[in-house]
């Protein structure tokens, strides 16, 4: 379990970084629907900030991995390979940190769609 613990942590840090983002996209999103271009930049400011966590967080899951030998392994891969008792704590925070990366991924787009009407209107 040791060696996961690290690995619990980080997956605990992605979704605390992910509800940010979801914050931060939804503003954006709320800005340009509204058409507040002061709001819009802000919102692209800090979603600049949060995606150089998102970066630092990725290479320190790159790291946790190469150190417990699972270098090239997905979550979902690791969660396989984990002991029962680790898989079983592991698996409900993985299926939310899922959750909200699809949730942002499905702000993003409406964003990214909000923005080519508001450009061609």
């Amino acid at each position: 379990m040791e060696k996961y613990s690290e690995f619990n942590a980080l997956i605990k840090d992605f979704i605390e970084l992910f509800d940010t983002l979801i914050d931060v996209e939804q503003k954006k999103l709320d800005a340009v629907i509204a058409n507040d271009i002061a709001n819009v930049e802000e919102s692209i400011k800090k979603e600049q900030a949060v995606i150089l966590r998102l970066r630092g967080l990725e290479h320190q899951r790159e790291s946790t991995q190469v150190s417990m030998d699972m270098k090239d392994l997905t979550f979902r891969e690791i969660l396989e390979q984990a002991p029962e008792d680790v898989s079983e704590a592991l698996t409900p925070m993985f299926e939310e940190l899922s959750q909200k990366v699809r949730t942002f991924q499905s702000i993003n787009d409406n964003a990214k769609d909000a923005v080519n009407v508001k450009l061609h209107h």
